[in-house]
């Protein structure tokens, strides 16, 4: 005679043993996916940039070897993003930016805001198209909005005490050309964009602060406004003062990023590397000057 089995099964115990080992494989591979995204972020950020130094290069070349200004302001206000356009295929909107106009001009709304995807770092949290403001952060009237930048050129140092102002020039500036000879520390030695992402919200060591940043929130961020501060070091508390922090500090005049380690800049040759984010500040400082003759220490990249 046959013994009568039940049907066969999971106990309870079985089972909640199969769902725990489940959860710790899970809690292992976690971190594993999320590095590996952030790493395909990173490498998409990087070739923005790259394409960012192409278009540089490209309208250097058909522009007597100078680059564009940072920001042109004689007598209608726009940034260096919209020369580069139709360097970056896109000269559609390059067509219909009206030139005759101010970068925040109603005229301006749909090229301005439309997002460029080479413009934006794909780390940074949204698809940020934002209100704009006028520069002493008041609302346009009408309103206008902006799609949003997280790379902006490199005008030179903030910080006073590191020189004279001429000591402390970059690459770009208002109403000029920089050609490349004018480049004395060399181009591999000079940083002509850099990571400044997040706007127009503000950031500091990784959170984000409630409120606009600290210089003029909306009125830089937009890929088609004069994004080009000065850098500066930032101390712990997130102010404009000037501190030893150089990198990932503070979104306002700082070089910042939502990478892990460091954050993207783009040299004057083309190059583009991960900053460290234990760069010292005269080494930034170094970086961001063209023509000061700094014996910069070797920088590892």
């Amino acid at each position: 005679m046959q013994s009568q089995r039940g049907p066969l099964g999971f106990t309870l115990v079985e089972l909640l043993v199969v769902i725990a080992i489940i959860g710790v494989l899970i809690a292992l591979l976690l971190p594993a996916v999320q590095a590996a995204r952030e790493s395909a972020r990173q490498v998409q950020c990087i070739n923005n940039l790259k394409q960012i130094g192409l278009a540089m290069h490209g309208y250097a070349t058909a522009n007597g070897n100078a680059f564009p200004p940072g920001r042109y302001n004689a007598p209608y206000d726009c940034g260096w993003g919209v020369f580069v356009l139709p360097h970056l295929e896109q000269s559609a909107l390059a067509q219909n930016f009206n030139m005759n106009a101010n970068f925040f001009d109603p005229v301006n709304q749909p090229v301005v805001q439309t997002p460029l995807a080479v413009f934006q770092c794909p780390s940074v949290p949204g698809n940020r198209i934002f209100q704009m403001l006028t520069s002493a952060n008041q609302p346009f009237s009408p309103p206008v909005t902006g799609a949003a930048s997280d790379y902006f050129a490199c005008y030179g140092v903030y910080d006073a005490s590191y020189g004279s102002s001429t000591q402390c020039l970059g690459i770009f500036q208002n109403n000029q050309v920089r050609r490349l000879a004018e480049i004395i520390d060399g181009t591999s030695n000079t940083i002509l964009v850099f990571e400044q992402a997040g706007r127009p919200s503000q950031w500091c060591n990784g959170k984000r602060i409630p409120g606009l940043n600290q210089v003029n929130g909306s009125w830089w961020g937009a890929w088609a406004a004069f994004n080009g501060p000065e850098v500066q070091g930032y101390d712990d508390s997130c102010t404009q003062s000037i501190g030893t922090c150089a990198v990932n500090c503070n979104n306002g005049r700082g070089v910042y990023a939502f990478h892990p380690g460091g954050a993207n800049v783009l040299m004057a040759d083309g190059s583009v590397h991960l900053l460290q984010a234990s760069t010292s500040l005269n080494v930034l400082y170094a970086l961001a000057t063209l023509a000061n003759g700094e014996v910069i220490p070797k920088v590892d990249f």
